[in-house]
């Protein structure tokens, strides 16, 4: 299952664009999301397209997600 999880999480670096887009962006556990974000392979976003794409999921819920602003944004 490690090689489905790679080639997923690859999948996704390489298409964060179109990926923020999408309801799986949106349900996307909070430790998943960090992890991405901090990713050295996620290339060709600007922090300005990072930052829209935490706040982003954030207000998808916000009631729910608030306890998690320090932990998306640093």
């Amino acid at each position: 299952m490690k090689d489905v999880e790679d080639a997923v999480q690859n999948h996704i670096l390489t298409n964060f664009a179109k990926f923020v887009h999408t309801e799986e962006f949106l349900r996307l556990p909070v430790d998943d999301l960090c992890g991405i974000l901090s990713s050295d392979s996620l290339w060709g976003q600007s922090e300005l397209e990072l930052f829209r794409a935490s706040d982003k999921w954030l207000q998808h819920d916000m009631p729910n997600r608030s306890q998690y602003i320090r932990q998306v944004m640093k």
